[in-house]
């Protein structure tokens, strides 16, 4: 697509997409969320806990895009479970490296390798190929990726932070949100997880035309 992309144009679009077709959405969030749920009330405190909930992101949002592009832009995408893996992995340890580092290297990051797991399946792509797509896909257009990501994370934070401060209680390590309040984080964190899928396709849409075939356009 010529032109500018802005923030809204990209939430406009995520919203064509999730429209028509609004139950794998509710459930994919209403699965995690409840998984999430269940696991911490199975495994209180465990250290197994975080990578579960990693994996099980993983497997969700490469089921979801699959489903998604092969709606969107016809049987483009091909069995890349790994490239998927190896992809959320590297992109999630550097995006935390770049945030804990100086916020703005993890802010580019988040920006630049947002469309890289749709890519790396519609262009049938490994990882390298896959993110350096995505960087070149985001350029010219940051700020709309950005003010995407501020908009769909900012409740999220929030709503944290409230839960954080309303839980305090002298000591900010040890504060503990009542189920509820964690019940109520997970939901709204698998939301915007969620709907950032769906907006990384409407992204690519927008700077891809429907009617081209991906896989030419990132051969």
């Amino acid at each position: 697509m010529d032109g500018e992309i802005t923030t809204r144009a990209i939430l406009g679009r995520t919203l064509d997409i999730l429209r028509p077709d609004p139950g794998p959405f509710l459930v994919v969030t209403a699965m995690l969320t409840g998984g999430s749920f269940a696991l911490q009330a199975s495994l209180p405190e465990s250290d197994w806990n975080l990578l579960i909930e990693f994996v099980v992101l993983i497997l969700a949002q490469y089921a979801v895009t699959k489903r998604l592009l092969k709606r969107r832009f016809g049987d483009v995408t091909g069995d890349r479970l790994a490239v998927v893996f190896a992809i959320s992995l590297l992109s999630t340890a550097a995006i935390l490296f770049g945030y804990c580092a100086l916020i703005a290297p993890g802010v580019l990051l988040s920006v630049r390798w947002f469309s890289a797991i749709p890519i790396a399946l519609s262009g049938n792509l490994g990882i390298g190929d896959a993110l350096r797509k995505s960087w070149q896909t985001a350029e010219g257009h940051g700020s709309a990726v950005f003010g995407v990501l501020l908009i769909l994370y900012a409740p999220m934070i929030i709503l944290l932070i409230a839960v954080v401060i309303a839980s305090f209680n002298g000591d900010l390590f040890t504060a503990e949100p009542a189920p509820l309040a964690t019940v109520a984080i997970d939901a709204v964190t698998n939301l915007t997880v969620v709907t950032s899928w769906y907006a990384a396709i409407a992204f690519l849409e927008l700077r891809i035309p429907r009617k081209t075939a991906l896989e030419e356009v990132f051969a």
